[in-house]
């Protein structure tokens, strides 16, 4: 009865507002900017009079960009850790802008939700179409960051839309992502019965997937991903209207796809369907 009562405790802490679970936010600088051959430009961009978000634009070191990469981060750590999925795409003639959201690195601190996130990725769109509104956006969507993307995308008009969408490790259904990182954890196991009543998916993109147009879009998931379960990927992959293609990485975990092991052929396959979207069909 004492660890019943205990379960159902952690629940009404922290499985009403998700925060617990779902976000890992730190304020660590995971990299000596000073040390690094490209430095980023640190600019601000304002959700309200009162809190904004910090933001990096790396700049590529050929003549003329191709295009800019946005990335939208996953739920751990901050934007000096997370860019360096992306690094790679400087050397091929790209931009690269990355942000936290709030409550993350040096963004205004907050406690982060579905609906927060979700407004903070509808700035950073707005921000991205009119800073660099000639170029080719790509956007980059990792783990949570791909829904927070797509939920954002699915109300922003179309002159903000991007030529190339990118999913990595990602999911339609807060519920169904909240069940799969609960069961990372054998102690958590008892919350699973729990997690449709605690997690809302009100802020989660499966219902407006139809909304994002012809864009060519590419899903990357590994096989044997414990965080995000592979069929979460599918799941979300079978919602996207066409044209769209599915990348498996057989033996590929959380996130793998731009990691060393997997850089040098997933960065050679997407620059390809970027610069070429017939390439994948």
């Amino acid at each position: 009865m004492k660890y019943l009562k205990l379960i159902f405790l952690f629940i009404t802490i922290n499985l009403t507002g998700c925060s617990s679970f779902l976000y890992w936010p730190t304020s660590d600088v995971y990299v000596d900017t000073s040390a690094m051959p490209i430095k980023p430009q640190e600019e601000r961009v304002q959700v309200n009079p009162s809190e904004s978000l910090n933001l990096w634009i790396l700049k590529t070191p050929a003549k003329k960009s191709k295009g800019v990469f946005v990335q939208f981060h996953g739920n751990a750590q901050n934007l000096t850790a997370h860019f360096q999925f992306l690094y790679w795409v400087l050397s091929e003639g790209y931009d690269l802008v990355t942000f936290d959201y709030r409550g993350y690195g040096q963004s205004t601190p907050y406690k982060p939700t579905p609906e927060s996130t979700t407004e903070d990725a509808k700035k950073i769109i707005e921000y991205v179409s009119l800073k660099f509104p000639k170029q080719k956006r790509i956007f980059v969507g990792q783990s949570l960051g791909g829904a927070v993307m797509l939920k954002a995308l699915s109300n922003a008009p179309i002159s903000q839309h991007p030529e190339v969408l990118v999913l990595d490790s990602s999911f339609a259904s807060y519920k169904a992502a909240a069940r799969s990182v609960l069961k990372q954890r054998w102690f958590l196991y008892p919350l699973i019965p729990f997690s449709y009543l605690a997690f809302s998916d009100e802020y989660a993109p499966k219902d407006h997937l139809k909304q994002l147009g012809s864009m060519p879009k590419v899903v990357i998931h590994g096989k044997k991903d414990p965080v995000i379960r592979y069929d979460l990927g599918e799941d979300l992959f079978n919602h996207l209207p066409e044209p769209k293609v599915f990348w498996t990485i057989n033996y590929g975990y959380h996130t793998a796809a731009f990691t060393q092991f997997y850089v040098k052929e997933y960065s050679k396959k997407l620059i390809d369907v970027i610069e070429d979207p017939k390439s994948y069909e």
